[in-house]
């Protein structure tokens, strides 16, 4: 048996119709289509992934944080969505501070949101611009 052949083993050309350059049987035009498509889903997965780690809010509410929105929180009268609006408040603390409210009495000024476990002079201070407190007598 002789194992040397005076023909050389065949390999497919560049110009061969089996072998015409493309990849899963895409013409490189489909490829890089393909390419581009997958491009701008992956930017668009990381963009929403990143709005959505910053953005804990209740679902329906408003996705606007208070200074984006223009607006103040009244806490004495303010619900739970409102609190959450705040940075640093998520459902629990919001509901502490509900309950600390509806036990204690109305707040009478900013700084007696630190009665409430959980807030100190530190959270008050990076929300102080977006909280107010109303006039409690009701005037």
């Amino acid at each position: 048996m002789n194992l040397s052949s005076s023909t050389p083993p065949q390999t497919l050309d560049e110009g061969s119709p089996d072998n015409n350059g493309s990849f899963l049987y895409l013409t490189n035009r489909d490829a890089w289509t393909v390419a581009v498509l997958a491009a701008v889903w992956l930017l668009l997965l990381l963009s929403n992934r990143q709005s959505a780690a910053n953005s804990e809010r209740i679902p329906g509410t408003l996705a606007l944080q208070p200074e984006q929105a223009g607006l103040r929180i009244e806490i004495n009268h303010a619900s739970m969505a409102e609190f959450r609006l705040l940075e640093g408040i998520g459902p629990a603390l919001a509901q502490r501070i509900i309950d600390d409210r509806d036990e204690r009495g109305p707040f009478q000024s900013v700084d007696d949101l630190q009665r409430v476990k959980g807030i100190g002079p530190k959270l008050v201070q990076k929300n102080r611009q977006w909280i107010k407190r109303a006039d409690v007598s009701g005037k």
